[in-house]
């Protein structure tokens, strides 16, 4: 067999996987994952197979991250909790402390004080803000639609995932990643169902697939525009 095009991939064993998939990211480039016991002398084959579809999302996230980059040092003068419908004008004050306090003012207006010209320091502060809230409001949406869809949890958390919108163990714990409060709420709706699903099927089965649809019917609509999903997040909470 020739040389494959492409040499700079990662590639994860998987216990769940029972296929290969190919998963492209702004933060990790291609990842593929194979289940358990897949001969890896395979794997060229296969991606010389989707070479086409590699090339073109590879060019498109390369093009993504470029972007990221360049607004990257961009310190957000609204933050837009597409989620939950609520802006937030953030105002900058300079005060001599090497820290940043942030206080909540009446009409979503995010007041931040202290050492403003350290980037990184306003970045983490608005990061960690922003996990609050999703606490705050994420967490309780999630109980919700439980009930609503009667799949129940033992228990959830927030976390700041780079590459997952959230996960379900086998002891039925949901991890939601903070930034779903940036997307639309229709799609962070079907990213709780999605996790609630696995509290029932770990797997991405036909079975798993069937319940999802049970529980939402436009799945597919949804996901399909989580591909793209994060588009949603600004630069700044990368």
């Amino acid at each position: 067999m020739k040389e494959p095009f492409l040499h700079n991939y990662k590639v994860r064993v998987s216990d769940r996987a029972k296929r290969v998939l190919l998963k492209i990211s702004v933060q990790n480039g291609l990842e593929i994952v194979i289940p358990k016991r897949y001969p890896k002398n395979r794997i060229p084959e296969i991606i010389e197979r989707r070479r086409a579809w590699i090339e073109t999302t590879l060019k498109r996230m390369d093009e993504r991250r470029r972007k990221f980059t360049a607004q990257a040092s961009v310190l957000p003068e609204m933050i837009n909790l597409e989620a939950i419908r609520e802006d937030w004008l953030v105002e900058y004050t300079f005060k001599n402390t090497k820290k940043i306090s942030i206080t909540e003012e009446p009409g979503c207006v995010l007041k931040l004080e202290g050492e403003i010209d350290n980037i990184p320091l306003v970045k983490k502060a608005v990061q960690k803000w922003v996990s609050r809230q999703a606490r705050i409001n994420l967490l309780p949406w999630l109980d919700e639609v439980s009930r609503e869809i009667n799949l129940p949890f033992s228990k959830a958390t927030i976390r700041s995932q780079r590459t997952r919108w959230g996960s379900c163990s086998s002891r039925k714990t949901i991890s939601l990643n903070r930034n779903l409060l940036f997307l639309p709420e229709e799609l962070v709706r079907y990213i709780l169902i999605h996790e609630l699903a696995h509290t029932v099927e770990l797997n991405h089965s036909a079975r798993y697939w069937k319940l999802v649809e049970e529980k939402e019917p436009n799945f597919k609509e949804f996901d399909k525009a989580m591909r793209d999903g994060w588009k949603w997040v600004p630069a700044w909470m990368m």
